[in-house]
């Protein structure tokens, strides 16, 4: 588990090794934290093939009561960070679940995500990633661990460009 980011081969922060983006979401996450916090791995491709490669700990939190899921995809430093939101339950199942427009959709549809965040400006100009339409694939899911990929496609708050964002996490769930 590397963590840091890699733009287009330039790897920024702290690492170890980097994996392409089909090679990396083949192999399984280990999360390394001493806390026992979850990780993540994702790749922002934009315009042009610019592209950055971004990782770092992942938490995830449940609400019984308001049927409602999220973890944060942080970055150590905060620079950069996803969060995806599932409604419906207080953690998501095993299954393939859609990511939907985060725009465009008020009241998502039980059983879905949608998905928010940027990427620090001075690594790539991509901020307010909103999710337009993709997948979540939950691979393992229970009280504690949720695990899986992701690849949704996202426009830019900001200028309206299109970009997709793939990756994988393995992120520690608190339900409350």
């Amino acid at each position: 588990m590397w963590f840091g980011r890699n733009i287009r081969g330039a790897m920024l922060g702290l690492g170890l090794a980097v994996l392409g983006p089909a090679a990396a979401l083949a192999q399984p996450l280990e999360c390394n934290h001493p806390s026992g916090v979850g990780c993540f791995e994702l790749t922002v491709t934009g315009s042009a093939g610019v592209s950055a490669e971004v990782s770092g700990f992942a938490n995830a939190f449940g609400s019984s009561a308001d049927q409602a899921w999220y973890t944060q995809l942080t970055e150590p430093g905060g620079a950069s960070s996803v969060m995806l939101i599932f409604y419906g339950a207080a953690t998501p199942p095993v299954d393939e679940l859609k990511v939907v427009d985060y725009v465009n959709t008020p009241n998502p549809p039980a059983g879905t995500f949608v998905a928010t965040g940027s990427i620090d400006p001075e690594v790539i100009a991509i901020s307010g990633l909103h999710s337009v339409r993709g997948t979540v694939v939950i691979t393992a899911s229970s009280p504690n661990w949720v695990e899986g990929t992701f690849s949704y496609r996202a426009q830019q708050a900001t200028d309206g460009h299109f970009v997709t964002v793939e990756g994988r996490l393995k992120t520690k769930s608190q339900v409350g």
